[in-house]
């Protein structure tokens, strides 16, 4: 599954973990992790990003 529609689920759809876990066939704690996942790299991205614009 793309990391974006998880995303897009989540934030733009406004579902619950639950929600998504039922629409993709997996479970809410699998939802959990993988969101956890895209968004500390998404993080990491932004703060490395932004330590390299600061440069």
């Amino acid at each position: 599954m793309a990391r974006g529609m998880m995303l897009h689920l989540r934030f733009a759809e406004d579902l619950t973990q639950q929600q998504i876990g039922v629409r993709l066939g997996i479970s809410r704690m699998q939802v959990s992790r993988r969101l956890s996942s895209v968004i500390a790299r998404l993080c990491a991205i932004l703060t490395n990003g932004a330590a390299e614009a600061a440069t």
